[in-house]
């Protein structure tokens, strides 16, 4: 009882974490990501980030009254991408979009992708030093929280 209560407690550490750490992405990229092309596909990413954790983690996302059957890959995939529209605007020609959903369908780690994705934003990013590097250990603090909720 103790060892999954301590499972439950670190879980919904990482979350919690997860959720600061957008948040404060989220509100410096606004501030110090200088092209606006650049800065709203940011808050997308960021957006998609947990969506695409939330499934990684758990196959079926939030959609626990999904059963086996036939088709579950299908209907997972179908869910995964109706949350993705909702992230992305409805827009199916986003390249972003388009490239997490390829992700998912290949079961990649989508989250990864999507830091990975952050990062060359964060590094073509023509602000000082100093700032590029918070943003940088902002998105490492995404990652560590992918990292933390794999091992419960």
């Amino acid at each position: 009882l103790n060892a999954s209560y301590g499972r439950y407690n670190e879980g919904r550490k990482m979350i919690g974490g997860v959720n600061t750490t957008s948040r404060d992405l989220a509100t410096n990229s606004l501030m110090w990501v200088s092209s606006e092309k650049e800065r709203d596909r940011m808050l997308l990413l960021i957006k998609a980030y947990s969506v695409a954790l939330t499934f990684y983690l758990n196959r079926k996302g939030n959609h626990n009254g999904m059963r086996c059957g036939p088709n579950f890959d299908e209907q997972v995939y179908a869910e995964y991408q109706a949350e993705m529209r909702d992230v992305f605007s409805n827009d199916y020609t986003n390249d972003d979009f388009v490239r997490v959903c390829i992700w998912f369908r290949n079961k990649d780690n989508v989250p990864l992708g999507i830091a990975s994705l952050m990062r060359g934003i964060i590094a073509r990013n023509d602000r000082q030093d100093a700032l590029n590097r918070e943003l940088e250990v902002q998105v490492q603090k995404l990652l560590a929280c992918l990292a933390g909720a794999e091992r419960i």
